[in-house]
């Protein structure tokens, strides 16, 4: 239905790849509306009519928009509930995103869903009641947000640093914003810092999976046994990449396909993982 009347994407940004590949789908310009867009869209854009919010087409290193300061923060913070996208599939009912099925976010979805809530609430009074036609400031928009990221008490740290972050496809998917006592190893290392020597509540980490020498992460286990054989029929049924992110982590690249075919192949060649 995008392709009849009038559509256009919304969100965070950053290079517009989605806003580009469905405009490429429709055959038609589809309009984006960005938080934020960073230089690259320049390129993977074009000509498409693309508009952000609090920055638009930046470096996206430049500190001097908290967005790119705390560009993870943010997104664990406005982004939608529920677990990460990870792509699309068609199947009887149409098109539909993909789940990464695997991750779960309590926290952070508690949090989103009542932050969106209050944002909506606060949107509608100050619409309400405003005596200027003047569009916001973005920067003023995020003035306090970014004050706050920038110097957290150790309380906010606290507070904020135990929401779960979730990228789909990084190799350690869930974390969360703050490792206690590692602001290297942070996505929000001001407030790890923040922290400081303050004991943190004792945080969700990840399940380790137990390791044994015949599981499948062991060293005489299938994970290994298979890579040589599984490897080559990946590269000649997508690329070389693909056989590489299959050699890093075996099962966790059949996990995070789209294809529900071929998730069923990786749940057979790794049964008990």
């Amino acid at each position: 239905g995008l392709g009849q009347g009038r559509a256009a994407l919304v969100d965070i940004g950053y290079s517009g790849q989605v806003q580009a590949s469905y405009s490429r789908l429709l055959g038609r310009e589809l309009p984006g509306f960005y938080l934020a867009t960073f230089s690259k869209s320049r390129e993977v854009l074009g000509a498409l009519p693309a508009r952000g919010f609090l920055a638009e087409r930046v470096a996206a290193n430049d500190r001097r928009h908290g967005i790119c300061r705390h560009r993870h923060v943010y997104e664990t913070l406005l982004c939608a509930p529920g677990p990460g996208f990870i792509g699309l599939e068609h199947g009887p009912a149409g098109w539909q995103g993909v789940a990464a099925g695997a991750a779960q976010t309590p926290m952070r979805d508690s949090f989103v869903a009542q932050a969106h809530k209050g944002a909506l609430e606060f949107v509608a009074e100050f619409a309400a009641n405003r005596v200027t036609s003047e569009p916001l400031s973005p920067m003023a928009a995020s003035a306090l947000l970014d004050a706050l990221l920038d110097n957290p008490s150790p309380e906010l740290a606290d507070w904020l640093g135990g929401l779960e972050f979730d990228d789909s496809f990084a190799p350690d998917a869930i974390t969360t914003l703050i490792v206690p006592g590692r602001p290297s190893r942070s996505v929000w290392p001001e407030g790890a810092r923040a922290l400081g020597a303050k004991p943190a509540r004792r945080r969700p980490r990840r399940r380790q999976r137990a390791w044994r020498a015949f599981g499948p992460y062991g060293v005489l286990g299938w994970r290994h046994a298979l890579s040589p054989i599984v490897a080559p029929i990946i590269a000649r049924i997508g690329d070389a990449k693909d056989a590489d992110h299959f050699r890093d982590d075996p099962i966790g690249f059949f996990r995070r396909l789209s294809d529900p075919r071929y998730r069923r192949i990786g749940r057979i060649l790794y049964p008990w993982d």
